[in-house]
């Protein structure tokens, strides 16, 4: 009777439909960007419940975890640990490992609010920056930016000099050092990178000065997860048709957006070579594409 029981149990088990299975999604949170990671968090739950009627039921949970970019790509292609992350679109053969290649959904995420950066520097140096407006006016300062980074090879091939020998819990410190002049921080960030300076009196914000690229922003899965990334894709189509997507972007920016519609603010533009002349970004009002 028990063996006849087993069976029957493993029998409805086998004939569950594949609609009514929860798809188990991952999010990685890599700690450093509180409120970028809200918002991701917030906008995949979102991208995840719409999509139930198509692709079926979901459980979502994030993973809060320390790891280089390098090993997030990784981690993303094996699919056990996390299954999306973040991050700036970068074509696959400009990937220097090919295990290090990710599946991008190729739906903008931020209206390229991370393409508008401030200037963190030495509070000394302050005086050097006055009526610097120009690309060719900030050439001769040298950057400081993490290992890894995209930006790096944005900033080199804008003509700068860059320091890329730090990882982004470190940063600050050089700076504090002398190591370099002048530290990039997005709009979200910038206040929380300033809080964590050994002696953050000594550092300030460049005031009415922002750098600015397209630097679209966008979810990645695993390279052989194409369920997963159909998914998200449709999600965030609906998402921007009905306008949410664009209601949840301004209730968690709003502070940023207001900033960027400021008069007498400099904006300085660089080029983005990793730009494929394929990608499109949806408009936001108030956001230079």
């Amino acid at each position: 009777m028990m063996l006849l029981t087993g069976r029957l149990t493993l029998l409805m088990l086998v004939l569950v439909p594949v609609s009514l299975i929860a798809d188990t999604v991952t999010y990685w949170d890599w700690g450093h960007s509180p409120k970028r990671d809200s918002y991701q968090y917030a906008l995949l739950q979102k991208v995840l419940e719409v999509t139930v009627a198509t692709h079926g039921p979901f459980s979502l949970s994030r993973v809060p975890q320390e790891l280089s970019t390098s090993r997030a790509r990784r981690e993303i292609n094996n699919g056990s640990l996390i299954r999306v992350r973040a991050g700036p679109y970068i074509p696959a053969e400009m990937v220097d490992d090919p295990a290090e290649v990710n599946r991008p959904v190729k739906t903008p995420i931020m209206f390229n609010l991370l393409g508008f950066q401030r200037l963190i520097l030495q509070r000394k140096d302050l005086p050097k920056l006055q009526g610097k407006g120009t690309l060719a006016d900030l050439k001769p300062f040298t950057i400081g930016l993490g290992k890894g980074w995209v930006d790096v090879d944005i900033y080199r091939h804008n003509g700068f000099t860059v320091n890329d020998g730090a990882h982004v819990t470190t940063l600050l410190a050089m700076l504090e050092q002398g190591r370099f002049d002048l530290m990039p921080a997005t709009l979200m960030d910038y206040t929380e990178a300033l809080a964590r300076a050994s002696e953050p009196e000594n550092l300030v914000m460049a005031p009415n000065l922002v750098i600015h690229y397209p630097f679209p922003w966008v979810f990645y899965v695993g390279i052989n997860d194409s369920s997963l990334s159909d998914r998200i894709a449709a999600g965030l189509d609906l998402l921007l048709a009905s306008g949410e997507l664009q209601k949840l972007f301004e209730a968690h920016f709003s502070d940023e957006l207001e900033f960027l519609n400021q008069k007498g603010l400099i904006t300085v533009t660089l080029e983005n070579p990793y730009l494929s002349d394929d990608f499109s970004f949806h408009k936001f009002p108030g956001l230079i594409p």
